[in-house]
């Protein structure tokens, strides 16, 4: 369970043992993508943004070492790239 914190900050009510209530992270920033001519170019630059988020949450998560990248995983990698495509 989730609750909105100080300037909009998630706060978790108990992951992993957190006291209720702390900020995990604080949002500092939007990503947008748009391309007026071509979807595929915009789809491109969506799934690496996309990727660049999923290696910090995993490492966040201790899922990932530092050194490591989510290519360094081929079948998780290929699966991710199926169901983004496919999705």
């Amino acid at each position: 369970q989730r609750a909105l914190g100080p300037a909009g900050a998630r706060a978790a009510a108990d992951p992993a043992g957190a006291p209720a209530g702390l900020v995990l992270a604080l949002q500092r920033g939007v990503v947008r993508t748009n391309c007026v001519d071509c979807q595929d170019r915009t789809n491109v630059v969506q799934a690496a943004v996309a990727d660049w988020v999923l290696e910090r949450q995993l490492r966040a998560a201790g899922v990932l070492q530092p050194h490591e990248t989510l290519d360094l995983h081929l079948p998780f990698s290929a699966q991710r790239r199926y169901v983004w495509a496919d999705h």
